[in-house]
């Protein structure tokens, strides 16, 4: 009898043992996130409204008059974006990587250095 119980008990704690590796290797993929969160694409708009707000250095608030972003793939969060925002003092451009938490941040070019980071890129709508 104890022979059987154990050969029972071994195979049902290592399948528990394997569950709770599967459980935690997937809480913590932030593709899995995303798509969670993202079930349908970002929208162009909707980045070129959260980053036309990214604000600048100098004063801490943003004083772009818009933004254009192109995504620079077909996934679901589009990274990396190219985008341009324009300012009255001349036009800067970054390249802009979106998060599965609708943050984002964005990286200067040679022509612009510096970088832009902030929330709430809503992701399949503008709203």
């Amino acid at each position: 009898m104890v022979r059987v119980r154990n050969f029972v008990a071994v195979p049902v704690l290592a399948g528990v043992f394997v569950t709770v590796l599967m459980m935690r290797d997937r809480e913590s993929d932030t593709r899995f996130v995303a798509g969670q969160k993202a079930p349908t694409p970002v929208l162009t708009r909707a980045v070129e409204a959260a980053v036309k707000l990214a604000p600048t250095s100098r004063n801490g608030t943003s004083d772009a008059s818009g933004a254009t972003c192109k995504a620079g793939s077909d996934a679901q969060l589009g990274n990396p974006w190219h985008c341009v925002i324009h300012y009255p003092e001349g036009d800067r451009e970054y390249k802009v990587f979106v998060a599965g938490n609708e943050s984002y941040y964005g990286i200067g070019s040679a022509k612009t250095p510096g970088f832009i980071r902030g929330c709430c890129v809503k992701f399949g709508s503008l709203n």
